[in-house]
């Protein structure tokens, strides 16, 4: 089987993969960093979609299955299914169809969460979204709510999009929920969940992981984890805040290991380690010497593979009731504890 997949970083190869044979083809236009979320123009342009046709042409191939891997790739999967007539699938891996600020369904479990709807809705969304990270400040209000209307149209075109899929995937089953609430007239049995995995890496020798833990202070069995970006919706502020009560009114000893893109804004904490992201198999050490895997996410999680990692290393796993944690994989009290929102 021939998989035909686009390069984001515009290089063109040959991969063999468990049998399949990959085939990449680069993006005509690259997006520039830090702004692959917001603007996709190289997902929309008539130049890709003709890039992609011509390619099928060279191939001397017809697809059998187009597949949009994640929400940046809908338009133009969906173009090229509706001219060439073969059959699509796309993958929900995250909430940028349901709602793009999130703000409306941040903070609650997926099973009472309610998408916001329409432009009114979405500027609304907005202003929680950004008052909650900027404080309270009314000055810029009408400016957010702007935003947030325009945003809705992206957030119209991958709904509408979505709609034209012959099957949408989800990578769980809190986004399957919200998924059914954000497109109420898509047939719910060509919605299906495919849970994230474990990556099955193997850990890094056991010398490297203490020459880490040595070289940044901490050791092992002293530590929580907190593995992903370092963002307001990640939670990472609610993790430091959390260690500090630890220290001050339990154990001193302890610390929280911060692994992940981002640092840390203000003044270094006692008790954090903020380090940028390790290679799966140290990641893997260091999670198997942690105390805890903590997941304090606002948002709506999807399946954490990090999480599965924990718990399939025995390793336990504190999370919110926000997102997949604690509907599929934690059970407070058991491998875990599910923490309250926020």
């Amino acid at each position: 089987m021939r998989v035909i997949a686009v390069s984001l970083d515009g290089r063109s190869n040959l991969e063999q993969r468990n049998g399949f044979s990959i085939i990449w083809l680069p993006a005509p236009d690259r997006v520039p960093p830090g702004q692959e979320i917001p603007e996709i123009p190289y997902l929309r342009t008539k130049k890709y979609i003709d890039d992609v046709r011509v390619a099928f042409q060279m191939l001397n191939c017809r697809p059998d299955l187009l597949i949009a891997n994640n929400a940046q790739s809908y338009v133009a999967t969906s173009s090229i299914a509706t001219l060439t007539g073969i059959p699509s699938i796309g993958i929900v891996r995250d909430t940028q169809m349901i709602c793009e600020t999130g703000a409306c369904i941040d903070n609650v479990p997926a099973r009472t969460a309610i998408p916001c709807s329409g432009y009114a809705g979405a500027g609304l969304c907005m202003i929680r979204f950004r008052r909650a990270r900027e404080g309270k400040s009314i000055r810029p209000w009408p400016a957010w709510f702007l935003q947030g209307m325009r945003q809705q149209q992206r957030r119209m075109i991958l709904r509408n999009t979505a709609n034209t899929f012959n099957h949408l995937v989800t990578i769980s089953d809190s986004l399957n929920i919200l998924v059914r609430r954000a497109l109420p007239m898509y047939p719910k049995k060509s919605i299906t969940t495919i849970g994230n995995f474990s990556t099955f890496a193997n850990p890094a020798r056991s010398e490297d992981a203490t020459n880490y833990m040595l070289s940044h202070g901490f050791s092992s069995g002293r530590y929580f984890l907190f593995a992903g970006r370092k963002t307001y919706g990640k939670g990472v502020d609610l993790a430091i805040k959390a260690i500090k009560l630890v220290r001050e009114h339990q154990r001193n000893d302890l610390q929280l290991l911060l692994l992940g893109r981002g640092r840390m804004t203000g003044k270094p904490c006692d008790g954090v380690v903020d380090q940028p992201s390790v290679s799966q198999s140290m990641l893997m050490a260091l999670l198997n010497g942690a105390l805890a895997l903590v997941i304090p996410g606002r948002w709506q999680e999807g399946l954490h593979r990090t999480m599965i990692d924990a718990l399939r290393l025995g390793v336990p796993v504190i999370c919110s009731e926000a997102g997949a944690p604690s509907m599929e994989g934690v059970k407070d009290g058991l491998n875990g504890r599910i923490i309250k929102c926020n």
